[in-house]
């Protein structure tokens, strides 16, 4: 990592790049060096800040994760991608209650990202680690992936360029709050307070439409169940982040990560797609298909379960039944007007669920590169086949624009 003092006239146009309605809020101020800011350099996996050491920041370049430690394994809180402020409420002196606790971090990059093909043969990965001289054991879960993406990438041999760089704001940014001239700057800032408002407000209807139906008719929601409806439809409007085929550079450095394991682990017939955390844009016409896994959640709002199949296909089916039950509920009893949002997400999108016991409540994973084609998108299927047999996709789900 590297740090580096700077002023906003040097730093102005990195900003304005990617924030622009930001950038003009400071321009107003004509903020002195009284004012500190700060130039953050990280590598992939490197820590930017941790409960021990609450920083605010504007992510310039790449992404980063914020997660809840369990151990070793992560719970994935949120993605800040270039333009989007971290922990701003730093500045307001009202940290919030999350982060009151001592078990989260924001490290440069996806944390919660990996690969469903099986890369955990030992012969296979001990050439890796000769070839890159890393230390890093087979991962044998999912989570334990990223030690060893973070180890390629730091790799003194590789000489990576991919890094995350972050601009910290000092604490005097937060001193004049009662200043009219700095309500535009504050007002930037509280925006993200506004969509965490539209979430709760969402999430309420949610939780009292499931409360009205089991009032009026012989339903009962178990507390798994309720969970589990809520993070679907949380997924689904963009207010908690799932997982998509990672395409680009942004989350992670991945074409040193996938010709590593093609060069160096030889891995064969499968594609080696990595997954990252992801939000859904509902309201992007365009938007690609999010995924997530019942048998494999990395969401702060479950559970953990094992990195193994999902073999009670009785949770599921009742789960399905459940979710199904709400959403013709929510859509055909006049309990939400049609102007809401969650009424507009609900009529247009859809939820499709797969599992290796194919039956008329989910269907095979064998399908899903037929339901969304730019799953293998850059990879030559006669060559590479997707993974579908990976336990990541046995219990998953997709939520995808609905079939006219």
């Amino acid at each position: 990592m590297a740090h580096e003092i700077t002023t906003w006239e040097n730093i102005r146009a990195k900003v304005a790049k990617v924030n622009r309605p930001l950038a003009e809020a400071i321009d107003k101020l004509n903020p002195d060096k009284s004012l500190s800011l700060e130039i953050g350099t990280f590598k992939y996996g490197e820590e930017i800040i941790s409960a021990y050491q609450p920083r605010p920041f504007l992510v310039l370049e790449k992404s980063c994760e914020l997660f809840f430690e369990f151990g070793e394994r992560p719970k994935t809180f949120a993605m800040f991608r270039p333009g989007e402020m971290a922990f701003s409420e730093e500045l307001f002196g009202n940290q919030a209650q999350a982060w009151s606790s001592q078990d989260w971090k924001i490290t440069a990059g996806a944390r919660s990202a990996f690969m469903p093909a099986k890369i955990s043969d030992y012969q296979y990965h001990k050439k890796i680690q000769k070839a890159l001289n890393i230390d890093s054991e087979k991962p044998d879960q999912f989570h334990d992936q990223w030690n060893v993406f973070r180890e390629i990438a730091q790799a003194p041999i590789i000489k990576s360029n991919w890094k995350c760089q972050v601009l910290f704001f000092g604490q005097s940014w937060g001193d004049y709050q009662h200043d009219p001239a700095w309500q535009s700057f504050y007002h930037i800032l509280n925006q993200k307070y506004q969509r965490s408002y539209n979430a709760h407000l969402s999430l309420t209807t949610i939780t009292r439409a499931m409360n009205r139906i089991q009032h009026e008719r012989p339903i009962r929601f178990t507390l798994l169940q309720s969970e589990e409806i809520l993070y679907l439809l949380s997924l689904g409007l963009g207010h908690t982040p799932g997982f998509k085929v990672a395409q680009n550079e942004e989350a992670l450095p991945l074409k040193l990560l996938q010709s590593t394991y093609l060069e160096h682990y030889k891995l064969k017939d499968y594609a080696p797609l990595i997954l990252t955390p992801a939000y859904f844009d509902w309201m992007n016409p365009n938007e690609t298909p999010l995924y997530a896994s019942i048998s494999y959640s990395t969401s702060h709002y479950l559970p953990f379960k094992t990195n193994t199949a999902l073999t009670n296909v009785q949770e599921l089916e009742s789960l399905v039944w459940g979710f199904k039950k709400l959403h013709t509920y929510l859509l055909n009893n006049d309990f939400l007007t049609e102007n809401s949002q969650l009424h507009q997400f609900l009529s247009a999108y859809e939820y499709i669920f797969y599992h290796k016991k194919d039956s008329g409540d989910f269907y095979s994973p064998k399908l899903l590169t037929e339901h969304d084609n730019g799953l293998m998108k850059g990879w030559d299927q006669e060559k590479f086949q997707f993974p579908i047999h990976s336990t990541f996709w046995q219990g998953s789900v997709a939520i995808k624009k609905a079939t006219p």
